[in-house]
């Protein structure tokens, strides 16, 4: 898992993780759910494959944002 700045990331997240991630990312599904590991908070839980990038928010929030 990656931050997704300037590029599309990919991580298999669980509901609150992705909950977590959404205002700050565009998110889309682009997996089944299996029991296995979070790859953000690292619980063993039902997870998702997820591509995600930073939206507008996330970028101004670390100071990213041109103009």
């Amino acid at each position: 898992m990656n931050k997704g700045i300037w590029e599309i990331g990919r991580a298999r997240l669980c509901p609150r993780c992705q909950a977590d991630m959404a205002p700050e990312y565009v998110m889309r599904c682009d997996g089944g759910m299996l029991k296995t590991a979070c790859e953000r908070c690292g619980n063993t839980t039902m997870t998702m494959v997820y591509r995600y990038t930073m939206n507008r928010n996330g970028l101004a929030k670390i100071g990213r944002m041109d103009g």
